[in-house]
This record gives C-alpha cells, sequence and structure tokens, in this order.
C-alpha cells in the first residue's frame, strides 16, 4: 500500500538510507554528470543534505510516496517570494519531481495531498520543472491541467584550457568590476531582460519580467558570493553579466563551478558581438579567480543568446520543461 506524507527533517534523518538510494537511481541527468564528471554518488548526497537545510529552514514542503518497504516518490514545493511580491499572486515551485518506480499513482497521491495546500494556503499559481527528457511525467502533469510553457537548456563551458579569441575584441570597450556608481545605470538595463529564465513561463506578463530582474540584480550587487561585471564604452555602462557561485553545490561535488545569472547589452547596442565581448572578457576574470567551469541556463527560443554561446564554446549539456498551473 503507498502512503504519501509530507517530511519533517526528522523523517529524513530515520529514512535517509532509503531517500539516498531514490536519489542515487534516478535515472535522468546523466549527459550532463558525464560531461561534467560529477561523481552521482556526490550528487546524491548534496541532494539529500540540501533537503535538510530547505525543511530545516521552513522554506519547502517535501512530500514522500512509500510503502512498508521503499520510497516511491518525492516532490519539493517551494514558495515564489518575490515572484508573489511582484506579481501579485501567490505562487510556489514544484522544484523537485523525483517520480520514476511508479510515477502515475505515485503522482495521484501526491497530487491529492498538494491540492488540500492549495485550498487551505490559497496558492495562485504553481510552476514546474521537470527533466525534458522525462516524457512519462510530462504527460501525466499536463493530463492534471499544467500548461505547457516552454524549455530551457542548461549549457557549459570548461574554463581550463579557455582562451578568449581576439577575433572578439572590441575597440572602445572595455569590462570591469561593478561598482555602486555602476549600479543605477546596470539596473536600468536589467528591465530590458524578456526572457523569464527564472519560471520560463510564456503565460505570465512580461512586462512584469523587468522589475522582477531587476530586483534580482538589485540584491546581488550586496551577496558577497555574487560578482556583476559592467561593459562600458568610454564611462558609459552598456550592459552587465553577473555571476553566481554554488558554494555549497562546488563543496559536495569537489568542482569549482561559477554560473551566470544574468547577461543583458542595452537594446541600443546589440547585433554588433557585444554580448560575446562582454562574456568573454568576464570568463577570463572569472577563469583568473579559480573557476574550471562555468554554466547557465538560457530559454531554447532564446536564439540570440544561444548563438553567443556557441561561439564561445559552450555545449549543451540537459534540459528542462517548464509546466504552469493556475487553479480554478
Amino acid at each position: 500500500m503507498k502512503i504519501v506524507r509530507r517530511l519533517a527533517n526528522e523523517d529524513i534523518f530515520k529514512n535517509e538510507e532509503k531517500l539516498y538510494e531514490l536519489f542515487l537511481n534516478f535515472p535522468f541527468k546523466d549527459f550532463q554528470r558525464k560531461v561534467q564528471k560529477i561523481d552521482k554518488k556526490l550528487l546524491a548526497f548534496f541532494f539529500l543534505n540540501d533537503l535538510k537545510i530547505k525543511i530545516g529552514k521552513g522554506v519547502a514542503w517535501c512530500f514522500e510516496v512509500f510503502n512498508n518497504r521503499n520510497s516511491l516518490a518525492l516532490f519539493v514545493v517551494e514558495p515564489l517570494g518575490k515572484h508573489s511580491e511582484i506579481y501579485g499572486k501567490k505562487m510556489f515551485q514544484i522544484s523537485t519531481v523525483i517520480n520514476y518506480l511508479n510515477p502515475q499513482s505515485c503522482f495521484d497521491l501526491f497530487w491529492r495531498e498538494l491540492k488540500k495546500y492549495i485550498i487551505n494556503y490559497n496558492i495562485e499559481y504553481i510552476s514546474c520543472r521537470l527533466d525534458a527528457s522525462d516524457y512519462q511525467n510530462i504527460a501525466i502533469f499536463t493530463n492534471k491541467d499544467f500548461l505547457y510553457a516552454g524549455i530551457s537548456v542548461k549549457v557549459a563551458l570548461s574554463l581550463v584550457n579557455f582562451l578568449f579569441l581576439p577575433e572578439y575584441q572590441i575597440t572602445g570597450l572595455s569590462v570591469s568590476a561593478a561598482n555602486s556608481v555602476d549600479l543605477p545605470r546596470i539596473l536600468e538595463i536589467s528591465w530590458q531582460h524578456r526572457h523569464n529564465h527564472i519560471i520560463y513561463d510564456a503565460f505570465l506578463d512580461k512586462n512584469k519580467a523587468g522589475q522582477l530582474f531587476s530586483e534580482r540584480v538589485r540584491e546581488f550587487s550586496i551577496k558577497t558570493a555574487a560578482r556583476i561585471y559592467a561593459l562600458k564604452r568610454g564611462s558609459e555602462v552598456i550592459g552587465f553579466v553577473s555571476y553566481l557561485e554554488p558554494a555549497l553545490f562546488n563543496l559536495a561535488i569537489n568542482k569549482k563551478i561559477t554560473t551566470v545569472d544574468l547577461i543583458v547589452v542595452d537594446d541600443k547596442c546589440r547585433g554588433n558581438n557585444f554580448g560575446v565581448y562582454l562574456l568573454g572578457e568576464s570568463l577570463k576574470r572569472e577563469k583568473e579567480i579559480g573557476f574550471k567551469e562555468v554554466e547557465l541556463r538560457v530559454a531554447s527560443d532564446n536564439y540570440q543568446a544561444l548563438s553567443l554561446y556557441t561561439k564561445l564554446g559552450f555545449k549543451v549539456i540537459s534540459g528542462d520543461a517548464w509546466l504552469s498551473y493556475e487553479p480554478g
């Protein structure tokens, strides 16, 4: 008999071995792990410890489907605080779906339980991220009135032998670490970003995406683990790129990965390879800091960005399908 329950931290400690096996045998993302040479056992330990932290802080709900012998599925649901504030509705995200043993029956139990939370917490919007090759769960979610919003791809580049080619150098431009004087102009430019890479939802108001990204950059400017580089023509800021180090993830899997969070060039300056120059110069600096690899997510229909990354040698390593659901 299958049962669903919301996990507390003590449940994870009691059932740690079974949950670890569930993570370890997850059949997706194998290509990404092989390309990045990530130890699957270390990755499973990281997910389990990350889950403990989120539940301990009360920033996630974790629903486990299990029977007398095994953990069968895991669904993690997290509030989207900043999105809720900007879009004016209570928004949550199903951020993790580990559901490959008995997908349909496990989902049905989870969904029946989550519907109670939707009513009790007046949830108005739910985003869901699934591996793009997890066709069975994509079909199961869409059969429950989740709308298919789009695909994001993760691309990665090794910085070990990275060399920024002279052909992409542009006279009159410079890239440097952003300072407080640069920040107002950077925030202004961030409003021009219209690809909502955090949710990838074609049905959300794109005009509010600019505000969302501006708030994100403002938060980045005070984070010690984040770095923002400004693209300048003379003294004028005409673009920026922000990086974030996933420090706990790096520590857990023994890697030095840096992540591109946002890259934006002023609309008036696009089409001149300025973005290639900005990214290339900033990657040189990330390499100097000691990072060995860079990765980022990009919407699959953001062809201009994909072209930029390809020019610098990035390779696609995985993809995610994004779905959305609005109760009622």
